[in-house]
């Protein structure tokens, strides 16, 4: 009995470790609030769930397209693409995920409803009532093809760049930290530097934004984006959407969808997917591309997008 307790009595002394570093760590992050704010550009927008931070670029009466970012990357991923798109005459409408960038971090569950809920009520209070150009990037795919399933008389074109919604490459950790408990302690304690490490990577290196890392970096620094990822990564149907994609398909809406020939997370082979999905869909596939095209071969992207959304 007397070496249960001391085996009892050694969990609890490494548990309160545990818990008072991860404590350490999380009591360092800033808060994402009015001064940090400031030295963000762009305007926010007041929503039910909190502050939005977006952006307008382009012409004032060119059609509108809102471009929405990925799972980890907030809307300066989009920074390669935009003279491009302005150039054309569109009207371009960039803004940061609940729990991304310098948009607020609400504690609660990160799954499709409320990134429909966000978007939905940012154009709302945007006053835009036509039918919207609409580029979805990543997650952002999955969100915009949900979101054009739910609202179909709301988007005008859709536009899809290595969409997640069918089987995507998490990664050993991301599947670790979908565990309770042990996945909250981790996501806090080496979520940081795991995420920074592959952000390194040259894979995830682009031309169009040379200091990557370093603002990757910068929105880790407030509390809630960790945990804002983490709900993200159990309630949001990153592999799982093909209802959404089938929906969208049994319309009429032109759907673009490119991809990168050497994309290691989400695999070109998922167009086929898609097409079969969206049997009316267009695929271009860019020689050499990684997940990262976005921002490493934004003027091949942007060309694309152009000529769909223009012609």
């Amino acid at each position: 009995m007397k070496k249960l307790y001391w085996l009892i009595g050694i969990v609890a002394v490494l548990v309160g470790a545990a818990e008072y570093y991860r404590s350490t760590i999380v009591n360092e992050l800033k808060l994402l609030d009015e001064t940090a704010r400031a030295e963000a550009p762009g305007n926010f927008a007041n929503l039910e769930n909190g502050k939005v931070h977006y952006q307008w670029h382009g012409p004032e009466n060119g059609d509108v397209t809102v471009l929405v970012h990925g799972f980890s990357t907030p809307s300066f991923v989009w920074k390669g693409l935009l003279v491009n798109l302005t150039n054309a005459g569109l009207r371009v409408l960039t803004y940061d995920h609940f729990g991304r960038g310098w948009s607020d971090r609400p504690n609660t569950v990160y799954d499709a409803k409320f990134y429909d809920t966000q978007l939905l009520r940012l154009l709302e209070q945007m006053n835009i009532k036509r039918p919207v150009n609409m580029v979805g990037y990543s997650m952002g795919g999955a969100v915009s093809t949900f979101f054009a399933a739910n609202h179909p008389d709301k988007v005008k074109n859709l536009a899809l760049i290595a969409p997640a919604g069918f089987p995507v490459n998490e990664g050993t950790m991301a599947q670790i930290i979908k565990l309770p408990i042990m996945g909250d302690w981790l996501m806090d304690v080496v979520g940081r530097k795991s995420m920074l490490e592959e952000m390194q990577k040259p894979a995830n290196q682009g031309k169009a934004i040379p200091d990557i890392v370093a603002r990757y970096d910068a929105q880790m620094a407030y509390a809630g984006y960790l945990p804002a990822l983490l709900s993200t990564l159990r309630h949001f149907p990153m592999s799982d959407m093909q209802t959404e994609y089938i929906d969208v398909g049994r319309t009429d809406l032109p759907v673009l969808a490119i991809w990168g020939t050497e994309d290691t997370v989400v695999p070109p082979s998922n167009a086929e997917l898609l097409k079969t999905a969206i049997p009316s869909a267009s695929l271009k596939f860019l020689k050499e591309g990684t997940h990262a095209i976005t921002y490493s071969m934004p003027d091949e992207v942007s060309k694309e997008l152009v000529s769909f959304f223009t012609q």
